[in-house]
C-alpha cells in the first residue's frame, strides 16, 4: 500500500498521509486573505528582508507550500517558484489556479510563476532576478520541538533539504543582488559558506541577508 496518496477534495487538490489521521494537505491562498491584507506592514519580517516593491523580481528556489511567495506577489513582486516534488508543484498549480478565480488574490496568483526543476538548473537561465529567496526543509533537531499542522506532512512526504548548503553556495556564486535565507532562529549546526550582511531574527524565525 502506498503510504501517500493524492485526492481531490472540495477544497482542492489534496495529498494524504494514509498512516495518519491527519487531514489531507491542501494549499489554499484564499485562507491567507487577512494576512495578507495586513503583509504591506513592516511586522511582517520577511518585508523588511526582501524589500519588496512592484516589478521586484524574486526567485524563490525552495517553493514548498508557496506562502511567502504569495506574500511577496501580493506585494507587486513577480515572483518565480520552483520546487523540485512534482507533487508538491502539483499541489501548488492547483492552489495558483484557484487563487486566480478569486477576486481579492487574481492579481497576485498572476504575478505568481511556478516552474518544477532543480533550483540549481535554473540559476543562469533566469539572470536577471532582484532577489533569490530560500526557505529549506531543515532536519529536525534531537530533542527540537516537533513540526505541526501542514508542515508537519509536507516534511514526512518530501524529508529534508540536506542540499541548502549546496543550494545557497550555487546562489550566491551566480552573483544575484540580494540573496535572502529563511532559518530557524537556532541552529548551532548550520554553518553558511560566510557570514551574512545582516541578520533578521524574531521567536520562530531567522533572516539571514547575503549582498553582493
Amino acid at each position: 500500500m502506498t503510504r501517500f496518496k493524492i485526492l481531490q477534495s472540495p477544497e482542492g487538490l489534496g495529498l494524504r498521509d494514509t498512516y495518519s489521521r491527519q487531514k489531507p494537505l491542501v494549499i489554499d491562498f484564499i485562507r491567507m486573505e487577512r494576512r495578507l491584507k495586513q503583509a504591506g506592514r513592516r511586522s511582517e519580517l520577511i518585508v523588511q528582508a526582501v524589500r519588496p516593491r512592484q516589478g521586484l523580481k524574486v526567485m524563490d528556489c525552495t517553493a514548498g507550500l508557496g506562502t511567502d511567495a504569495l506574500i511577496l506577489a501580493y506585494l507587486g513582486c513577480e515572483v518565480i517558484l520552483i520546487e523540485r516534488s512534482q507533487v508538491v508543484a502539483g499541489l501548488l498549480d492547483d492552489a495558483i489556479k484557484r487563487a486566480k478565480q478569486h477576486q481579492t488574490l487574481a492579481d497576485a496568483a498572476a504575478r505568481l510563476h511556478l516552474v518544477c526543476a532543480e533550483a540549481r538548473s535554473l540559476l543562469g537561465v533566469h539572470p536577471q532576478q532582484d532577489v533569490v529567496y530560500l526557505d529549506p526543509m531543515f532536519p529536525a533537531k534531537p530533542g527540537g520541538a516537533l513540526v505541526r499542522g501542514r508542515m508537519q506532512l509536507l516534511q514526512k512526504f518530501v524529508g529534508p533539504d540536506h542540499d541548502s548548503a549546496e543550494l545557497l553556495d550555487a546562489v550566491l556564486a551566480s552573483g544575484v543582488k540580494r540573496t535572502v535565507l529563511k532559518r530557524p532562529p537556532k541552529d548551532s549546526q548550520w554553518q553558511p559558506p560566510r557570514s551574512p550582511d545582516n541578520v533578521l531574527v524574531s521567536r520562530n524565525t531567522k533572516f539571514e541577508i547575503y549582498l553582493q
